[in-house]
């Protein structure tokens, strides 16, 4: 069964109970992240999920709250993906790597067809999906701190974001729509897994935004910093989306996110948090 988790639920502060966004997808035996707000290395970890899990990554803007954690996620992949020889003694309980003791006992995911061992398969490539004019300057940022593909020994591949389908593997497929908060290249993903069909929005510029690919949706994940409660309201019970999570709550914003979900109590709508976990 594949699983959501809500690593991020807040918005461009992070607080002591909500790390800037950031949502993981448990498919299969990998791990799909949309956006990568800080802490999400330490935030998979705490969560039981391994870093040497991930496999795709999709960044639906260029502000700092959703891409801040990416450049420690991909050291902390590359330090658990290293060699260990212990005839040469790098073989210490300490070591860091995918076997190490400490790493393994916290994992929950993902775990060897036996169901209980924790599969520690390293990556052979991550598909990092930025928005094309992200993708030269954070290729050269990386290479200044020490990233560069030389570091690696696992391939980055750069597929820039474009409207339309950019990802498909059997049972899942993942597309980009347009969102307008920025002028510039700004998406939401509506995520297709399995027959269902699930919605995170990124940043809006206005509900209209998802009028496109709101038919049908099994799962919303949505935005509630940059949206008026009365219009979301109004959204819900004309579209009917059978869940919607509330994410991207900024503080000073929790009365009024309760107050929503207070006001279409006849919806299944609830506020995130992080560590929720929903099977899909």
């Amino acid at each position: 069964m594949s699983e959501l988790v809500i690593l991020g639920s807040g918005g461009a502060f992070a607080t002591a109970t909500r790390s800037n966004p950031s949502v993981a997808l448990l498919h299969r035996s990998s791990t799909y992240l949309f956006d990568c707000g800080e802490p999400v290395a330490a935030s998979l970890y705490r969560h039981g999920i391994s870093v040497t899990s991930v496999r795709g990554i999709f960044v639906s803007h260029l502000h700092m709250d959703h891409l801040g954690g990416l450049p420690q996620l991909i050291n902390a992949i590359r330090l658990m993906s290293r060699n260990v020889d212990p005839s040469r003694g790098a073989g210490l309980p300490w070591s860091m790597h995918v076997r190490s003791d400490w790493h393994l006992r916290n994992l929950r995911f993902p775990r060897s067809p036996d169901g209980i061992t924790i599969e520690t398969t390293l990556p052979s490539e991550i598909r990092l999906h930025l928005p094309a004019s992200a993708i030269t300057p954070f290729q050269e940022f990386l290479a200044a701190c020490m990233l560069g593909p030389e570091r690696l020994r696992f391939k980055l591949a750069w597929p820039p974001i474009r409207l339309g389908e950019i990802h498909a593997e059997p049972g899942l497929k993942v597309t980009a729509t347009r969102a307008t908060q920025l002028p510039q290249e700004c998406f939401s993903f509506l995520i297709e897994l399995e027959g269902r069909r699930i919605i995170y929005s990124g940043d809006l510029g206005g509900l209209d935004d998802l009028r496109p690919v709101i038919a049908g949706t099994d799962l919303l994940l949505l935005e509630t910093s940059h949206l008026r409660p009365a219009a979301v309201a109004s959204f819900l019970r004309e579209t009917q989306p059978q869940q919607t999570v509330l994410v991207h709550v900024h503080p000073g914003m929790e009365d009024r996110a309760v107050a929503l979900v207070r006001e279409v109590a006849e919806l299944n709508v609830s506020v995130a948090y992080d560590g929720l976990r929903i099977a899909l």
